[in-house]
């Protein structure tokens, strides 16, 4: 099967094209809403007379593709492959530059939460990539008002005299002075979090109800309280959730289980190496360990 037929039997569905040359190396990453249309293009009159184009068609020798849900995944997957097949013919997204994350660093004695575009196997958690950008940032800044983690520039591991104004408005567990809080109520934040992150709405706020009972037993009503208002957060945000999943959201997430970035269905060329399909399942959460 030649070139042309090959792109006669592409999906019109979303997804990522790979070109790729008679050696299998990949020469170039792309995306489309309609893979067929996309890929077609680059054969209609007058692309090849742009340098770049002419050049990566007279290499090229096979193309694969990688079907997604839809627009948002096929932009993630594509900027993952760039990264990791650094391919000539793709001059942007090549570096370590990357759409926003939201990082856990659990490598430090009391973790702190932020956005960052740059992944670094320092030990941390990496959850993401988030479209449009600013949902990272707003993920960020409702984990402070509601698990308190800090995401503060200062050097945690030693107390200082007093803490910022964070958490004096009541933002942070105040982690930076002595007897604020407590090793133990920082990690149980930091596990919540990793749960809020992960999609796991049903066993946060199963693990909320257990500590709000004994709070309650315990007569620490105001922290029993605290715990209350922070499930009634929860199920909010799972609530509205399955509403974006009926409505066919972009983001969908099956509570109590780890949302999958991708789900992604590639298909194999006869005239190329195969492509495993786990090589480009990318989930939400990674661990970069050094």
């Amino acid at each position: 099967m030649d070139l042309l037929e090959k792109i006669r039997t592409i999906p019109t569905s979303a997804g990522v094209y790979l070109y790729k040359s008679v050696a299998g190396e990949v020469l170039y990453v792309g995306k489309a809403k309609n893979l067929r249309s996309r890929v077609a293009s680059y054969f209609h009159s007058g692309r090849n007379e742009d340098a770049k184009t002419g050049t990566l068609l007279g290499e090229a020798c096979d193309v694969d593709y990688i079907v997604v849900a839809n627009n948002k995944e096929a932009l993630a997957l594509e900027n993952h492959l760039i990264k990791q097949k650094k391919p000539r013919f793709n001059i942007l997204l090549r570096d370590d530059k990357t759409y926003p994350y939201v990082k856990l660093t659990l490598g430090e004695r009391f973790p702190r939460v932020y956005v960052t575009r740059r992944l670094k196997k320092d030990g941390s958690s990496y959850y993401g990539p988030y479209f449009p950008a600013n949902l990272a940032y707003r993920i960020v800044d409702l984990i402070h008002r509601h698990f308190l983690i800090p995401s503060c520039t200062v050097d945690l591991n030693h107390f200082h005299p007093r803490p910022c104004l964070q958490y004096y408005i009541g933002r942070c567990l105040g982690p930076c002075v002595e007897g604020l809080t407590t090793p133990a109520a920082c990690q149980e934040a930091v596990h919540d979090v990793q749960m809020f992150l992960e999609g796991r709405p049903t066993d946060l706020a199963r693990s909320l109800r257990s500590r709000m009972a004994k709070a309650a037993e315990d007569e620490e009503y105001e922290r029993a309280a605290k715990y209350r208002d922070l499930i009634s957060t929860v199920e909010q945000l799972a609530e509205k959730q399955r509403i974006a999943a009926a409505e066919g959201d972009d983001a969908k997430c099956e509570q109590g289980k780890r949302c999958k970035m991708f789900q992604a269905r590639v298909h194999e060329s006869h005239h190329s190496s195969s492509l495993n399909a786990s090589q480009y399942n990318v989930a939400t959460v990674s661990r970069l360990t050094p």
